[in-house]
């Protein structure tokens, strides 16, 4: 419930399952953690809160979510080295 910042870079994480129950994370750090498919929407859960979101260097894939337009917080994204495809959603600008 506490819970502000999450660093979980560099560990083999298997899921994210469970991510969107920390109310008050404000920055979740997973680069390198070898995840792999679409982002789960369960992450856009922490949108009241989140303000940066490090996920570079991982296998996520399929098109960037639009629901990145409700995370008004976020600031710091980096999502590099990833198989996301497609173009950069309009909702982009309202963040």
């Amino acid at each position: 419930e506490n819970l502000e910042v999450l660093i979980l870079s560099e560990i083999i994480v298997n899921s994210l399952e469970g991510i969107g129950k920390a109310p008050k994370l404000r920055k979740l750090h997973l680069t390198g953690c070898d995840l792999w498919g679409e982002l789960p929407d369960e992450l856009f859960d922490l949108a009241p809160t989140l303000k940066g979101l490090f996920i570079a260097y991982n296998h996520f894939t399929g098109p960037l979510p639009t629901m990145f337009g409700e995370m008004k917080h976020l600031t710091d994204l980096y999502a590099f080295n990833n198989d996301f495809e497609g173009e950069v959603p309009s909702e982009f600008g309202k963040m």
